[in-house]
């Protein structure tokens, strides 16, 4: 039998006063809770008092007794005017600098400084480490510090040194880009924070405006080892001219800060502070775009950007790696009526803002930017609608089977039944002629068989093949055309060109492998406008190679666009904005293959299945032409269907013909012959298709003729 005892623990009070006069408990001793005169648990802990903290501004006409100096040969040390001056001088080898011991970490020392020149064969530092980084030519056994080399004054180096081992430095030599557009030619503030966790660098303009460089975690001084602080200059082979190290002020804080509020509340203080090279009250000229400095995101969790302004504007928030290439750019609309600001993720290393004023003509008559670097915060996903809303979508949607369904070109979910067009199956041993026509050259074949058209050059120098649909694609406005082709061919050779798609040699849209080169391609006029491999911006991404396996190629297009699809992932897509793509989307399929150049290669291209459809099948309006006269007459230019005819009225030997052409010559669509006197008829023709264009005859006697059609 088991039970669960009561247990009612009490405090006593101690009244008014806090902490009691217990002293100090020896291990293991037991003591009651104490609570309030309110009946509140009360609880304390440690502060950690101040051991140390020391500021110096360089008051009066001589370095401070408090630091140990060290002067190299042609090199000396002044204070004037509160700034302590280092002159490095030229002379090889020489070191000049100023150290002090401090403590243990943590430590937390921000020096006010900046240099002269940077100029090759001259190394600058400000560092904690062990006393001998003061004097030697290396960092020091132990050493954490800022070290300025090289002749770029945007950009320095964040050391760390844990031991004199091989493998016991981090962050030697790699330079970094300074935030908040500071050179070294100016005075800015460098802060060094040395914890048991690591080492942070920051720099900036004022102890409210520090913006983190670099954080190093692992090759740190020993947490128990008391380090010196100490600025020096380290000339190696001769430098070309002198250089002065200038240090305003030096703030060393040694102590940890505990603050207890209660019990029950914990606060925490950030600080938030505004870019000043992110930020702009400057208008902004027409057509003109702000561009900010890069600032690192080390150390935050989000960017915040305000605008306000009297002219539309794109803003961008872009963000890099390295500070030099912007690899992400989220951009947001602005408009005059609205209230903006926004909140960005921070996901790289560094950040700028940029500004465009839309109106190309006119200069804002107010600008207010603001930027904010924000350690904490709760950001929305970093990519939002250009109006800042959630970019909420359904990446796909798909059965049980893992059959994907998708939308048309026109945002439509595809629910309706594709209008075929054109393109037949590949049964038998007969290319079908009533839906393909076949063109060979110097032994190349079209030869079917196997459930495939195998469109082959063979071994004959420059031998050709090539298939093309006997009808013509019709495209109706508002409708978009898909071509599919499903393919097993030889990968890109030399000396070879394949395309497959739409086109009739003038206009078009197609696939081409020409050589190894492959491209999407339309074609307006006989004039190409390819898009390489290496370029593409689908989904498949930039590049893409032609192999030997089996895959299904899909065109969807409509007059101001083309998506090429690649075994239904997107390839890539064409727009236009001031031309057409092509002259007409009204064309045939053509399947090509060429050898050129002399070449004996066999290529093969084993096509499964090659179809043309509509994206919806369309019900129009039929409209009609009567006439009671003899007549030859073109009803239409282009494709479209024949619904039927109304005769009456005939005299003995009248005829009618229609003619898919723009002539009355060419392919018949119906022929009445010779027709005797009787009553009115009707002929429903199931809307049969034209594709040249539509031209009726009346023969000598007069006939009562209506023809509807679309």
């Amino acid at each position: 039998m088991s039970y669960i005892e009561n247990v009612n623990p009490q405090g006593i009070s101690t009244g008014g006063f806090f902490p009691t006069e217990t002293q100090d408990l020896a291990e293991g001793t037991t003591e009651q809770l104490r609570i309030d005169v309110a009946g509140s648990l009360k609880t304390r802990g440690p502060v950690l008092t101040d051991e140390g903290s020391y500021y110096d501004p360089f008051a009066g006409a001589a370095i401070s007794a408090d630091w140990t100096t060290v002067v190299g040969t042609g090199a000396s040390i002044t204070v004037a005017n509160s700034i302590c001056t280092i002159a490095a001088g030229t002379t090889a080898g020489a070191n000049t600098g100023f150290y002090k011991t401090v403590d243990f970490e943590p430590l937390n020392a921000a020096v006010t400084m900046s240099i002269s020149q940077r100029i090759a064969n001259q190394d600058h530092y400000l560092w904690f480490g062990t006393a001998d980084a003061a004097t030697g030519s290396t960092l020091g056994t132990q050493f954490a510090g800022f070290h300025f080399y090289g002749t770029d004054n945007s950009k320095v180096s964040c050391e760390t040194r844990s031991s004199a081992d091989t493998g016991g430095t981090e962050g030697v030599n790699t330079q970094l880009l300074l935030p908040l557009g500071i050179t070294t030619a100016t005075s800015a503030i460098y802060k060094v924070v040395i914890t048991g966790k690591g080492v942070e660098f920051y720099a900036g303009k004022s102890l409210n405006l520090m913006n983190l460089v670099a954080i190093r975690s692992i090759q740190t001084p020993n947490p128990y080892q008391v380090l010196v602080i100490g600025v020096r200059t380290l000339n190696g082979t001769t430098p070309a001219s002198p250089t002065t190290l200038n240090v305003d002020t030096v703030r060393i804080e040694n102590f940890d800060n505990l603050s207890v509020i209660n019990a029950t509340t914990t606060a925490v203080n950030q600080s938030v502070v505004t870019s000043a090279v992110n930020s702009s009250l400057t208008n902004l000229a027409g057509g003109a775009t702000f561009t900010g400095v890069g600032e690192t995101t080390l150390g935050v969790n989000s960017i915040q950007v305000s605008l306000k302004t009297d002219q539309n504007c794109t803003v961008y928030v872009d963000q890099s790696p390295d500070g030099t290439n912007w690899d992400i750019v989220d951009s947001y609309n602005y408009y005059t009526t609205t209230a903006f600001g926004v909140t960005v993720q921070a996901v790289a290393s560094f950040y700028r803002i940029r500004v465009l004023n839309k109106n190309a003509t006119t200069t804002t008559t107010y600008f207010r930017l603001q930027s904010v670097l924000c350690p904490m915060a709760e950001p929305l996903p970093r990519t939002l609608t250009q109006e800042q809303h959630l970019a909420v979508s359904v990446e796909k949607i798909q059965n049980e089977n893992g059959i994907a369904v998708y939308s048309t070109p026109y945002r439509e979910l595809q629910v309706e039944t594709p209008h075929k067009l054109l393109g037949s199956a590949f049964y038998g041993t007969t290319l079908d002629p009533n839906f393909w026509t076949s063109t060979v050259t110097n032994g190349g074949t079209n030869a079917q068989g196997g459930g495939f058209v195998n469109v082959r050059t063979n071994t004959t120098a420059n031998g050709t093949a090539r298939i093309d649909s006997l009808r013509t694609s019709r495209y109706i406005p508002g409708h978009a055309l898909r071509f599919n082709v499903q393919v097993i061919q030889t990968v890109g050779t030399a000396n070879n060109t394949r395309l497959w798609g739409f086109t009739d040699g003038t206009d078009g849209m197609y696939f081409k492998l020409n050589g190894t080169g492959f491209e999407v391609v339309t074609m307006n006029n006989t004039t190409e406008a390819p898009v390489t491999s290496g370029d593409f911006n689908g989904e498949l991404g930039a590049t893409y190679v032609v192999d030997a396996n089996n895959h299904s190629y899909q065109i969807l297009c409509t007059n101001g666009k083309a998506w090429f699809y690649v075994d239904n992932v997107l390839l890539h897509s064409i727009g236009t904005t001031t031309t057409r793509l092509t002259q007409t989307l009204n064309l045939p399929m053509r399947i090509s293959n060429v050898n050129a150049g002399g070449s004996t290669t066999d290529i093969q291209m084993k096509v499964i299945t090659a179809s043309a459809a509509r994206l919806g099948d369309v019900t129009h309006q039929p409209t009609s032409y009567f006439t009671s006269v003899q007549v030859s007459v073109v009803l239409k230019y282009g494709a479209g269907n024949l619904h039927g005819i109304l005769l009456g009225g005939k005299a003995n030997g009248g005829a009618v013909t229609l003619y898919d052409n723009t002539a009355a010559s060419g392919r018949i669509l119906w022929a009445s012959g010779t027709i005797q006197n009787s009553t009115n008829f009707s002929i429903d023709f199931f809307k049969i298709p034209f594709f040249i264009g539509l031209t009726l005859v009346v023969g000598s006697q007069d006939e009562n003729v209506t023809i509807a059609y679309e």
